[in-house]
């Protein structure tokens, strides 16, 4: 038990990082899309790489065409990401921009439907309906959508680094008080 609380510095010195990390990626879109559009890239064309790999490697008698045509299709995609990051980041945009579309349209459905049952209801068709503009505009302007993704994923570290930073302290705080109770026993 002591062990669990020893080091919790450690994870203060995370969510400082994570903090860190949440607020440059929102300061800069555009670099965040084409740093994910480059790993998007690299992790597609591994993916695909080692396929061929384990295609190659098995015994003839366990490969499979389809597992060889899969492989081959993965590798080259990857690829093409990698040789034109603008077209992968624009797909990134256009695929956050219909995730956040379709989950718009859910909420302000399902916001109508409950506007007369309770009184928030507004709100959450409110709220559906502002993910619906903005997916739309994330789709049609890869700028916006870079600003989309960078405010989604620099927010997500920022309360992430926040909660580390939280936990830190309840450890820190747990830590000292399993002192002084050995200390008086």
């Amino acid at each position: 038990m002591k062990s669990i609380f020893k080091k919790w510095w450690v994870i203060l010195i995370q969510g400082l990082l994570f903090v860190i990390l949440g607020i440059y990626v929102m300061r800069h879109p555009t670099d965040m899309l084409a740093g994910l559009s480059f790993w998007l890239g690299i992790l597609t064309l591994v993916a695909g790489t080692t396929g061929l790999l384990g295609y190659f490697f098995a015994p003839k008698e366990e490969r499979e065409n389809q597992s060889l045509f899969w492989s081959v299709l993965t590798a080259i995609l990857g690829v093409l990401m990698l040789a034109n990051l603008v077209a992968t980041m624009k797909l990134i945009t256009i695929f956050f921009g219909l995730w956040l579309f379709s989950t718009g349209a859910f909420l302000a459905i399902q916001g109508w439907s409950l506007k007369e049952a309770i009184s928030f209801g507004w709100v959450i068709f409110g709220l559906g309906l502002i993910a619906v503009i903005g997916g739309v505009m994330m789709v049609f302007d890869i700028g916006k959508g870079a600003v989309g993704v960078s405010v989604f994923l620099g927010l997500q570290a920022v309360l992430a680094g926040i909660g580390f930073i939280i936990l830190a302290f309840l450890k820190r705080f747990l830590k000292k008080r399993l002192e002084s109770s050995r200390f008086m026993s």
